[in-house]
């Protein structure tokens, strides 16, 4: 059955094929059959979806500002979701002690981000890519983050040469408009590529992975030790 959401794509959501044009904007697999409309927006969509994109990657640029400041214990754990209006990109700030072992851009599997009464999220930044427009001034600039959330300077002050290194290669990369993403919340996109990081820009998805980040160092859970 096709599928009509409005969304283009390099690769088939359902069994990773290569696409190929059909009639009219319809994309076709070969593999699995599967046939998807291809989105044509508007000029005005368009020139919005750059615009979006460039405020990603200051985001991402800003890290790199608390890196220079001596934070280099500062990670990224960034995803994308599916909304309305497209594919939607996500960016959570937080100290390597944190983050995986086992994967460099994700939260340790044993700790629970946002839920409980006093959730670990709340002392760190979280970009919502077209969510929360508006509400997102203090990812301004690196000092405007360490005024606001305190847990990067309780837990982010510190050496992490290889991550900076990792980062400034990831951020030429991805110049001029581009953002790596862990994971992606959407149908067919739900399993990363073990071996790195795909890169969204206002095109899609890029046909390049950058290789995953040095893993995060957090302590291992009880459950985990007696494994």
């Amino acid at each position: 059955m096709p599928n009509e959401s409005p969304h283009s794509f390099a690769h088939c959501p359902s069994c990773q094929g290569d696409l190929v044009q059909v009639e009219d904007n319809w994309q076709e697999c070969p593999n699995c059959r599967s046939r998807f409309q291809k989105y044509i927006p508007s000029p005005e969509q368009r020139a919005e979806s750059r615009a979006a994109f460039r405020e990603w990657h200051r985001v991402l640029s800003v890290v790199a500002e608390l890196h220079e400041l001596g934070y280099e214990c500062t990670r990224i754990v960034p995803f994308v979701v599916d909304t309305a209006g497209g594919g939607d990109w996500h960016c959570i700030m937080a100290p390597a002690a944190m983050i995986s072992t086992s994967h460099g851009a994700k939260i340790a599997e044993h700790i629970d981000w946002w839920r409980g009464s006093c959730p670990p999220g709340r002392d760190y930044p979280c970009y919502i890519g077209r969510g929360w427009r508006g509400y997102q001034a203090h990812f301004a600039s690196a000092q405007h983050l360490l005024r606001d959330y305190r847990g990067l300077d309780d837990h982010c002050l510190g050496r992490d040469r290889a991550y900076t290194e990792w980062y400034r290669a990831m951020l030429r990369t991805t110049e001029p408009d581009g953002v790596v993403y862990a994971y992606a919340c959407w149908d067919g996109e739900k399993t990363p590529p073990p071996n790195g990081m795909r890169v969204l820009s206002p095109e899609g998805r890029k046909d390049l992975l950058v290789p995953l980040p040095p893993p995060g160092t957090a302590p291992m859970h009880p459950r985990e030790k007696q494994q």
